[in-house]
């Protein structure tokens, strides 16, 4: 019978794979420079008096911002549309880019126009445009480099030949067979491939649209104004178009609803309560999917190996629901009553959430079995009994804790110490996740007993630590008060002024103006850049 496949074609695979990723990472990358030498060449002093009108109104936002100076202005012939910020530091320093067509959006809506601009002056006040830039470029790069990896290595199975190929197979073993049977068996690993890619886009997806609609947070209080709300407001479609939705999320750029809703509502947690949780929850289990069978290879005894996992996946899922744990304890803060149910429904999608790659396997699993649906409904079930239903219910337990306790904290160091004891936080705070999943990854009580044990005093060191180490900046006297989630101290003073009037109060009253009168770098206004 022989081999299955001839290494030709093996050595090939390889070949085509790592080839065509230095030409698609080699030519996107020289695309990407050309096109910013391009549009570098282009951009001009926006001096002509035509363009008098947006100069005084972007003097007008940047004066109100912690910017040390107004940054220039520069118009570009190409692009009527552009509107974009320049991060340079040299020859010319930071620039916002117009295009011609923007003096009429002006004229006609000069509110409007002046949050937009105000959008673009908070990428400058940030600093990290260039971040954001290359954030989606590499998501892009991902996907190319993955899609073409899979391509080839779907076309590669094509000339598996299950009878064998013989010891002298013709065309130097390059005679495709395309069997759909090995497709169908490696269901379940290109399902585990499309889970983690799945992971790997909303996690950059809301890194990059949660800041840009903080961005349109910021411009709209530079502005003082929420008629950059109106602006997206207009650009809906006025019929319903099905896959609008889908095109504006893999673009990572929000959609004009969402954009129109945040700045209507004064939304600054941007809280994703059922999306988020629902797939990046996935990440533990798929950490210990893809790292099936590499304990042999290492010769790594069962026991650290399950150890080094059950550590390693509680602290991956806790890097990235971190964020989040935080956005929740600040929702507790500024919205007791809506986000007392936020919570927990955010808690138990994401502890459900362990159990769906789980799930989706077990039904890929019984459908190449050809088993019933009750054999296939047994086996998830079973399952659940056994671990399952444990680890999803430790799950929800430990983020509505985390929850709870990053209220307290926040509570504590109040918004101009928001990075005060932020390492001693995270410690406890993934001590407490790896035993979690301990506990939910054992089976013998006793041992549940002693992880709990040793993880209860954790959760009261936690709270205990933050309201005994901060202290009022008025009186002077400890946060006490923390402990049940008060932002207010027995003296009177609100520890959490600020995100208060954001979130309760007009734009219009938001910020004073001008709002940068004696900055230095050091030193910038408290809470201008809370908004991160």
């Amino acid at each position: 019978m022989g081999d299955v496949i001839h290494p030709n074609v093996v050595v090939s695979m390889i070949g085509l794979t790592v080839l065509g990723t230095v030409v698609i990472v080699a030519a996107s990358l020289n695309r990407w420079r050309r096109g910013a030498n391009a549009e570098s060449k282009l951009e001009r002093p926006a001096t002509n008096p035509s363009f008098d009108a947006i100069r005084s109104g972007l003097a007008r936002v940047a004066a109100r911002s912690t910017l040390l100076s107004p940054p220039g202005l520069l118009y570009t012939p190409k692009n009527g549309d552009a509107l974009e910020a320049r991060e340079r530091v040299k020859p010319s320093g930071d620039a916002v880019v117009v295009g011609l067509e923007q003096r009429t959006r002006q004229r006609d809506r000069p509110s409007a126009f002046e949050a937009m601009l105000g959008h673009e002056v908070s990428h400058l006040e940030l600093a990290e445009t260039r971040l954001e830039i290359w954030a989606r470029r590499a998501v892009l790069l991902h996907f190319r480099t993955l899609g073409w990896s899979t391509a080839i290595f779907c076309l590669v199975l094509g000339f598996i030949d299950r009878r064998g190929i013989g010891s002298h197979p013709s065309f130097g073993g390059f005679v495709p067979v395309f069997d759909g049977t090995i497709y169908a068996g490696l269901s379940s690993q290109f399902t585990v491939l499309l889970l983690s890619s799945a992971i790997v886009f909303v996690y950059s997806y809301y890194f990059v649209v949660r800041r840009e609609h903080v961005h349109d947070f910021r411009g709209s209080q530079l502005a003082g104004t929420d008629a950059l709300a109106d602006v997206f407001a207009a650009q809906r479609s006025p019929a319903y178009r099905p896959f609008d939705a889908s095109i504006d999320f893999f673009r990572l750029h929000p959609n004009p609803t969402a954009r129109a809703r945040v700045i209507k509502s004064r939304d600054l947690i941007l809280l994703s309560a059922i999306l988020y949780p629902l797939v990046m929850s996935g990440l533990q289990p798929l950490t210990l999917l893809l790292t099936s069978g590499w304990r042999e290879f290492f010769g790594i005894s069962r026991e650290t190996w399950n150890f080094g996992l059950t550590v390693a996946s509680g602290l991956f899922l806790y890097a990235v629901l971190r964020a989040d744990l935080a956005r929740l304890g600040l929702g507790l803060l500024l919205d007791a009553r809506r986000y007392a149910l936020l919570v927990p429904i955010y808690a138990l999608v994401a502890g459900l959430a362990t159990q769906v790659p789980r799930i989706i396997l077990e039904i890929l699993y019984g459908l190449r079995h050809e088993f019933s649906v009750d054999q296939i409904a047994a086996r998830i079930w079973n399952g659940t009994l056994v671990g399952g239903g444990r680890i999803a219910l430790m799950t929800a337990a430990i983020l509505g804790l985390l929850a709870f306790l990053n209220a307290v904290r926040i509570a504590a160091v109040g918004e101009t110490n928001a990075g005060k004891w932020s390492t001693i936080g995270d410690l406890l705070a993934a001590i407490l996740v790896v035993g979690a999943f301990t506990i939910a990854s054992l089976s013998s009580p006793s041992f549940m007993i002693d992880v709990l044990q040793f993880c209860v005093p954790l959760v009261f060191a936690y709270a205990a630590w933050f309201v005994a180490a901060c202290r009022c900046q008025g009186c002077g006297r400890r946060r006490l008060s923390a402990i049940w989630t008060s932002t207010r101290c027995g003296c009177g003073r609100d520890h959490l002024t600020l995100p208060k009037t954001w979130t309760r109060q007009s734009f219009e009253v938001q910020l004073s103006d001008p709002n940068w009168i004696a900055v230095t770098p050091q030193a910038k206004p408290v809470g201008t850049d809370r908004l991160r």
